[in-house]
């Protein structure tokens, strides 16, 4: 059992965290919930040993007060492992490789021994139901076998025991592949171990905890069962708000003007053609289950997938099938917010600044000069504007949290004022916070006349936020819901039904 006992962390005369007490029980899922900033990874670092409490701090393992900040030597001696969001893994070797890497069974004759590190990885890997191939590169992995991979070699030999620190683990996963690593974690706490679970999907968090902790400006606001809890009683800790004021009021009085229309457009993943036209100030929502073709219109639509018959009209223009790409599509006023933040969203490595002014550079150029300053002032008042922390446009784009960069590349296509934008799981991986303040963002640009195509399997935003919302089954469109009839419970019966 760990026990962390009065917890206090402060930066620059700043509180980070307040007095958090927190009890890891073996056999036991604890989830830690909070907005980004309500300290909760600075209370995995305390854990881990990368910072040093305030003074009054006790964290006990098995009843043993440990030195602070903890040593690496403590945290493995005390059975505590992590499972950071970059996985830590060496993608050039195989998955055996990657197991036993820092802890090799050596043979008499001091030289590792291979057949034993097989024997031993293949036993640990079927104690948690994980098919690997051994021999397999880790790069070759799907990411929810290299998280998996991870987990298992987090336990190691503590099959039966010991801590599982697991920091948003699930966070690009779709639901198949997040439910099946849940379900590897259920096994892992079943088997006695105790797992610290943070994540922003407060659905998962509820179906796999035993026990939750909700963190608010770094003081524990509630702790309980996660029985006792609800999402929208998660929230409203969270935020510190009623849920009523979780999403915008969005006006139902769209304009007459028809921005955006697909005129039976069609690609290989869909079944049937696809006709759909949507009004400036409209936000349309599309749905479905998983692998059911909705994910894949957003990338058909933009160009970057190859389509085989019909036409786009955006604005004025219209484009045939086979004329479509993403600069055509951009040129005619259309914009796309990918699915994929860190790879296709946004440059990682390069400034807030160079991200945002990406698609408008032109606006800042004269006679082939860039106009630094004028760049610099108007990046200023679009992070203003769209409330991104920390307001420093020359820190890269990877400095930021997921809803402040995702608000940065909305900024980014707002700023070229499009006819519609699509938006492909807009608030995947973000906290209750940032989607608050997204969904103003899209409500406010939509008010301005700005139409948008809201693809997302999060059926309760779809719901409150969208005029009207289609249904994708069977990689085609089957249902249309718009009114009264726009609920989460409509909408799931229409993706669940035969």
């Amino acid at each position: 059992m760990i026990e962390l006992r009065n917890i206090s962390k402060t930066f620059a005369s700043r509180p980070v965290l307040q007095g958090v007490d927190l009890t890891l029980v073996p056999g036991e899922v604890h989830g830690l919930v909070g907005e980004n900033g309500s300290g909760k990874s600075t209370l995995i670092k305390i854990l881990s040993g990368f910072h040093a409490p305030d003074d009054g701090a006790q964290i006990l393992a098995a009843g043993r007060p440990l030195e602070l900040p903890i040593s690496p030597h403590d945290a493995n001696a005390a059975g505590m492992r992590f499972v950071h969001q970059d996985l830590g893994l060496f993608e050039g070797g195989s998955v055996l490789e990657n197991m036993t890497v820092g802890r090799y069974d050596l043979n008499r004759f001091w030289r590792i021994d291979w057949r034993e590190e097989r024997r031993r990885a293949a036993r640990l890997l079927g104690e948690f139901g994980v098919a690997l191939d051994l021999d397999a590169r880790v790069g070759s992995l799907s990411y929810v076998e290299r998280t998996l991979l991870v987990v298992v070699r987090a336990l190691g030999q503590e099959a039966g025991g010991g801590t599982i620190v697991l920091d948003e683990p699930t966070a690009p996963l779709d639901s198949e592949s997040a439910g099946r690593l849940l379900s590897t974690l259920r096994r892992v706490a079943d088997r006695g171990s105790s797992v610290l679970f943070v994540s922003h999907r407060l659905g998962e968090v509820l179906s796999i905890s035993d026990r939750v902790t909700v963190l608010r400006d770094g003081r524990v606001v509630a702790q309980d069962l996660a029985g006792s809890f609800t999402e929208d009683s998660l929230i409203e800790a969270m935020l510190g708000v009623p849920m009523t004021e979780m999403y915008p009021e969005v006006s139902t009085a769209q304009g007459t003007e028809v921005v955006l229309a697909l005129n039976g457009f069609a690609g290989d993943v869909l079944r049937r053609s696809v006709s759909l036209e949507l009004r400036s100030g409209e936000i349309v929502g599309v749905t479905g289950l998983a692998a059911m073709g909705h994910d894949d219109l957003p990338y058909l639509m933009f160009g970057d997938e190859e389509t085989r018959v019909g036409a786009l009209a955006v604005g004025d223009r219209t484009i045939g099938a086979a004329d479509l790409s993403p600069q055509v599509a951009m040129r005619a006023g259309l914009g796309l917010v990918p699915a994929n933040r860190l790879s296709d969203g946004g440059a990682q490595a390069m400034t807030a600044t160079e991200n945002i002014t990406s698609v408008t550079l032109g606006k800042y150029m004269r006679k082939g000069t860039l106009r630094l300053r004028r760049e610099r002032r108007a990046v200023a008042g679009l992070m203003a504007q769209f409330e991104i922390r920390p307001p420093v446009p020359e820190l890269p784009l990877a400095s930021f949290s997921g809803g402040n960069q995702q608000k940065a590349i909305l900024a980014k296509w707002l700023s070229r004022n499009p006819y519609a934008l699509i938006l492909h799981e807009p608030t995947q991986g973000v906290d209750v916070g940032a989607k608050r303040q997204i969904f103003r963002l899209i409500a406010d640009a939509a008010r301005a006349g700005t139409a948008f195509l809201y693809v997302s399997s999060e059926h309760e935003d779809i719901a409150h936020l969208c005029t009207r919302a289609v249904i994708f089954r069977d990689r085609a469109v089957v249902r249309e819901l718009a009114g009264p009839a726009l609920t989460y419970e409509n909408l799931m019966s229409e993706c669940l039904r035969a």
